[in-house]
Parts: structure tokens; sequence; C-alpha cells
């Protein structure tokens, strides 16, 4: 059974931009909420430590040295949401990176997610085109993840090369890992309720074991578990990805897009547009190299929405 706690869990994980997270934490800084902030290991943690709140509780999990792609990101996100868990119930643990922000207000955000009790708002890719990604990034080993960031260029460089040839071989050599569901994808930032965390928790050991040396793991543990679960019937239904999972995030315009960073009047009017006219409660990615835009938003999440 799910718990009777009115309190959201805002679970971030922060790499960089840590004026962008002082701005975030001040927007959900309400005594509805307590914040749980992972900063990545690689960060220098003083730049950080400043960040105070006046209403929310502000706890900080366990480091890891994240790692774009390698399972390192999909251990952050369970070291968050086990930091967040130990101290619930929660009614909801939004999962957020450090660049994302709100666009409603708390009191839209608390009002929406009444109206919504139980709901799991997780994006699962489950056409054919997105079942073959997700084979072919779980299907193999991929051992030099942890340098396809690497600030050198070489290094960057060999290691994607060396990640792609490995998967021909593997491919020559009939290798195939096996999992005991079906893998699928979707957009790794959700906002899930106490009884799917404690699910996930649950297999913790398990998900690190199997998804260890896939490529994007953290697109694929939660929409594989809950999709092979009763939880699959308690997801939200929306026409857009957008929507199921709350987040306002344009895969057109970049990968993804920073809102408010083109030039072209036209298209910053766009952004605030969008962002207005949308319906989820949050958005990804900003940067503090676009603070108008964050200025805007943080307007958006002053106001008092009639839900």
């Amino acid at each position: 059974m799910d718990n009777n706690s009115t309190k959201h869990a805002y679970c971030i994980i922060a790499h960089n931009e840590p004026d962008l997270l002082r701005r975030l934490v001040a927007m959900i800084d309400d005594e509805r909420n307590d914040i749980f902030l992972l900063i990545d290991q690689k960060a220098d943690i003083g730049q950080f430590e400043d960040i105070k709140t006046s209403n929310a509780g502000l706890y900080y999990s366990e480091r890891v040295n994240v790692k774009w792609g390698d399972i390192s990101f999909t251990e952050a996100e369970i070291n968050v949401l086990e930091c967040a868990f130990k101290h619930g119930p929660y009614k909801i643990y939004h999962l957020l990176s450090g660049v994302d922000l709100p666009i409603k207000s708390q009191d839209y955000i608390h009002s929406f997610i009444e109206e919504h009790p139980g709901t799991e708002f997780v994006s699962i890719k489950s056409d054919e085109k997105n079942k073959e990604i997700a084979k072919y990034r779980t299907g193999y080993y991929y051992f030099f993840l942890p340098y396809m960031r690497h600030p050198r260029k070489l290094i960057r460089k060999c290691a994607c090369t060396f990640n792609r040839y490995s998967v021909k071989v593997q491919q020559w050599l009939g290798v195939k890992r096996s999992y005991p569901m079906e893998v699928l994808r979707g957009h790794n930032w959700c906002s899930i309720t106490n009884e799917l965390c404690s699910y996930l928790l649950s297999r913790k050991n398990e998900i690190l074991s199997l998804f260890r040396h896939t490529f994007c793991s953290d697109e694929s543990f939660i929409q594989s578990l809950v999709w092979h679960s009763d939880f699959r019937n308690r997801t939200y239904k929306a026409a857009r990805e957008n929507d199921i999972c709350l987040r306002e995030i344009d895969w057109e315009r970049g990968k993804p897009y920073v809102w408010g960073s083109s030039e072209d009047e036209k298209e910053r009017l766009k952004d605030i547009r969008t962002l207005q006219d949308s319906s989820c409660l949050f958005a990804r990615k900003f940067s503090t190299k676009h603070a108008w835009i964050i200025s805007e938003v943080e307007k958006l999440g002053s106001e008092v929405d009639p839900f």
C-alpha cells in the first residue's frame, strides 16, 4: 500500500552550475517538501556548500563519480532515491537534474499530484524502433563508457572507437546479454510514488549487476521494471512523452535544447510561450549563461495557479 504522507521529495543530481542549483532550491524551498542533493564527485563541493533552505528539509546523498552513459549514472539515481526513502515516506519522489526548473508553482504541483494519487510519471517507449535501440544498448558489453566524455579529445575518440568495434566483435562472436525481462527505454527523469521507490530499491543489487557495462542504463532500468510489474497499469496516460513524465524537454532543437539559448528573438518568444503553455510541471535544461529565461521561469513558479 502507498503511504499517506503529503510531502514531496525532490531528488536532485547536480554536476555543475551551482548558481542555477541555488535558484532551483529556492523555487522548491517549501515546508511541504524535502530536498535531497547528490553532488557529482568530480565537482568542487565547496561551490555547493552554502546552499541553504528556510522551509524545506535539506539533505546530502552519498556522492558518486557520475560518468555519462555509464552505470555510475544509474548508481547516482538509486543513491539519491535511497537517501530520500530513508527519510520518508513521501507522497512522490521527483528525480531532477541540477539544471532543471519547475515551471509551475508549488501549490499547483502539490494539487496536481493530489489529483493523481498512486500515479507513476514514467515515460516508456515501447514501439519497435525504441525496443531495438534498447536491445542494442543493453545487449552487449560497453567497457569504455567511463571515457566517453573525457576532457581530452583523443581519449574520447578512442573510447568511442573501441566501444563501436568491441560491439562488432561481440556480434561476430554471437555474444548476447540476457535479462529476466524485456529491456525498454524512456526519459530517465521521472516522478514516482513511495511504493515504486521501495520496489526499485529492493532490487538495487540486481539492477546494478544486470545493467553494468550497458549504455545509458539510466534510461532503461526504471522503465523495464515498471513495464514488467503491476506499476505498468499505474503510469500516467498522455499523448506526449513530455506530459507522461511531466518534463518539458525540447529534443528537436538540441540534445536537449537549452532553454533561452537562441539569439533569435522569435525563438526566444517561442521558448517563453512553450514554457508558459506547457502542461508539464518541470522543464530541462537551463544554464546561467542564459539567465534571462531563468528569471522568466521564476515568475511562472511564483504565480498563483488555480488548479
